[in-house]
């Protein structure tokens, strides 16, 4: 009974941030649509958070551990969108780019192996991190999130694209990813790797033929065609793991699949709340200090309810002090 209360209650908040506030707003603008999915990535960093903890608990909240690929997914779309916006809006973006976005993101990667290293010296479980003085770099490389490894890479994929092509740059960026992809799961590495790897061509393509991409996503072809990348995608379940086909296509098509229906959603309503707000904020420090904190509730005898409870909470309060530190960070970089 306690179980089904708390997952009620986290469904409830959940339903809460979406919803409260929620203001029917059609609007097709290329910069307001991009604002509104910026304005929600507190919501999904939240619900990775949630994920990560329940992935491996029979809940009724077990679905959310399988929704982590598409919030991931969204967090590549965004960040493709954005860069191809900015360049294409902002002179000389591409000046600068290494030292303000690549550094930035190895800055972060850093700070957060930091703090978890320092963090793994007090707890008295081995969380992985640290094992030595000698063993620092290597768990830097080997132990850090491979999210963050990821858009660093397509950060440079990026530069390099848009630096020295002129057309097709977003179908470039894809065939490459489509072949490493297929490489890394053919060579066992683990399925963050490539199960939403497609989001980010996906965001290049969508900000580059944006009217042309909504003028048939609204048509009939276009609702039939994301109806089919649903049944598509959601049939990547009922492949096993083995599946290359199973496991790197039809779980990215899954992906695409539930980026399109958040496009549909965000050109009809506009989601903005206090809490959204917060959440958003603080969001990129929220996905960042998760890690270790889920690491060390995984080596206790409680359940998701209080799990859930600690990494969270545990989780906020490291990111509310590590925002200003990231942030006067950046600003000395930028100096």
């Amino acid at each position: 009974m306690y179980n089904l209360i708390f997952s009620a209650s986290v469904i409830l908040i959940l339903a809460i941030l979406l919803f409260a506030g929620l203001k029917q707003d059609k609007n097709g603008e290329k910069a307001i649509i991009l604002q509104r999915f910026n304005n929600i990535r507190g919501f999904f960093a939240l619900e990775i958070i949630i994920g990560h903890v329940i992935r491996y608990d029979k809940s009724i909240l077990y679905p959310l551990g399988k929704f982590m690929i598409i919030s991931v997914a969204f967090f590549f779309f965004v960040s493709a969108f954005g860069l191809s916006y900015s360049f294409r809006t902002k002179d000389n973006y591409l000046k600068g780019f290494i030292k303000k976005k690549c550094c930035y993101l190895m800055l972060l990667i850093v700070v957060a192996y930091c703090l978890n290293v320092f963090i793994s010296l007090f707890v008295p479980v081995n969380t992985g991190y640290y094992a030595g003085i000698q063993s620092i770099i290597p768990l830097l490389f080997s132990k850090t999130n491979w999210y963050l490894w990821a858009l660093l890479f397509f950060y440079f994929l990026f530069y390099i694209i848009f630096r020295f092509t002129q057309k097709h740059r977003w179908l470039y960026f894809f065939l490459i990813v489509s072949v490493l992809t297929a490489l890394l799961f053919k060579a066992g590495w683990p399925e963050g790797w490539y199960a939403s790897s497609f989001a980010f061509p996906f965001g290049l393509f969508y900000e580059e033929y944006y009217e042309k991409c909504n003028d048939f996503l609204y048509s009939k072809k276009g609702y039939g065609l994301t109806l089919l990348l649903v049944c598509l995608g959601l049939s990547s379940q009922l492949l096993d793991t083995n599946s290359l086909v199973g496991m790197v296509y039809l779980r990215n098509i899954m992906c695409i699949a539930g980026l399109l229906i958040l496009i549909y959603v965000l050109h009809i309503f506009e989601i903005n709340n206090r809490g959204m707000r917060i959440l958003t904020k603080y969001s990129t420090e929220l996905y960042l200090f998760q890690f270790i904190y889920l690491r060390i509730s995984e080596a206790t005898p409680w359940d998701y309810k209080l799990r859930m409870i600690f990494v969270i909470t545990l989780t906020a309060v490291t990111a509310f002090f590590m925002y200003r530190v990231i942030n006067k960070a950046r600003a000395c970089m930028h100096t």
